[in-house]
């Protein structure tokens, strides 16, 4: 191949990937009932990204124009949809501030997904260690509730509804709570096993609102030899379905948010990435932690190798992010992340739900 045909051949693959990266931005914006394959490509925003980025170092090194266009599709997913990577996090310490912590814990590995003993052990030494002032959980087991390796919380809510079923028929949610819990209430997803979990947190003076929630899950296995034994077909059809019910929970969620006379924080297992439309219904002019925060990828998930960021603590903008950690001990498919916060109710503006009594 000549050097001519080499160039070309390289300027069509660096248009193809800027183009396909434009692209899966505009799936956060739009609803796609009717087009759920076409969202997929949401799922692909922080690779295409990281690919673009290489195509402007590969150009740049041979200093050739181009450059120019993978490095406009970088600025344009900046201003638009965000970057996948934070190069500086920020933390403070101030008085009168609080911690939350979540994590989705996988049952503690009841099933042994992790082929390792006291994992379970290893997560409460986690939490002990860390010790949050809210804990949530997602993906916990009903004994938690009879449990009391966790007496450091007076306050407490485990989510659970009995069935005749081997499995219970929803997946169990927790909070943990240093401060007083009220007006504790299940939110249910229709058709799913997934569901969330909402409850007034009252801090002094000050109440907040928290839902704890885990959206609908792909259920895809993340080996590529299980992969292979599906029909792709299926296998999309199926992620399309479920992007459709991610953006239907979205929207009760959504709901129950607006109704919020307090401030809100919502955290918890989104199963889908910060690009992703059910991420942006949810979000609304709620501030990301990791957003504010947080650096490096920020990763919560780890697939085939590649961080994702699938987990998330949203907060109303009069809750100031101090900081924001993320954790690589391997005790589930997830990774814990963690927000150091302080409410600041002269920095409530206008923002969901009424004014703080």
């Amino acid at each position: 191949m000549n050097t001519t045909r080499r160039y070309r051949f390289s300027a069509g693959i660096t248009i193809l990937f800027g183009l396909l990266c434009l692209a899966s931005y505009s799936v956060s914006f739009w609803p796609y009932q009717s087009h759920p394959g076409v969202a997929l490509l949401g799922l692909f925003v922080p690779l295409l990204m990281v690919v673009n980025c290489l195509l402007y170092l590969y150009w740049l090194i041979r200093k050739k124009k181009i450059l120019s266009f993978p490095l406009l599709v970088l600025i344009i997913g900046y201003f638009t949809v965000g970057s996948v990577y934070q190069l500086h996090g920020t933390s403070e310490e101030v008085e009168d501030s609080f911690s939350l912590l979540s994590f989705n814990v996988r049952n503690f590995n009841k099933n042994g997904e992790i082929p390792e003993e006291g994992v379970d052990s290893l997560i409460i030494d986690f939490i002990r260690e860390e010790d949050p002032d809210i804990l949530c959980l997602q993906e916990c087991l009903y004994s938690m509730k009879r449990s009391d390796v966790l007496p450091q919380y007076p306050h407490s809510f485990i989510d659970f509804i009995y069935s005749w079923e081997p499995q219970p028929i929803h997946v169990i949610q927790a909070v943990y709570s240093k401060y007083p819990l009220l007006n504790v209430q299940s939110i249910d997803f229709p058709d799913s096993a997934n569901k969330a979990i909402a409850m007034d947190v009252v801090k002094g003076q000050d109440t907040l609102r928290l839902f704890n929630i885990h959206l609908q899950s792909f259920a895809i296995i993340p080996q590529v030899e299980k992969l292979k034994e599906e029909d792709s077909d299926r296998l999309i059809q199926r992620m399309g379905k479920v992007l459709i019910k991610q953006q239907e929970q979205a929207a009760l969620l959504q709901a129950e948010i607006e109704k919020s006379p307090y401030p809100v924080m919502v955290v918890g297992d989104f199963n889908n990435n910060q690009f992703s439309y059910a991420y942006r219904q949810i979000k609304g002019d709620l501030q990301d932690t990791y957003r504010q925060a947080g650096k490096g990828f920020g990763q919560t998930y780890n697939l085939w190798g590649f961080p994702m960021r699938i987990d998330f603590i949203l907060t109303d903008p009069s809750i100031k992010t101090l900081s924001h950690s993320t954790y690589d001990q391997k005790m589930s498919d997830h990774f814990p992340i963690r927000a150091e916060l302080l409410y600041q109710p002269s920095a409530r503006g206008k923002t969901r739900g009424n004014s703080l009594h």
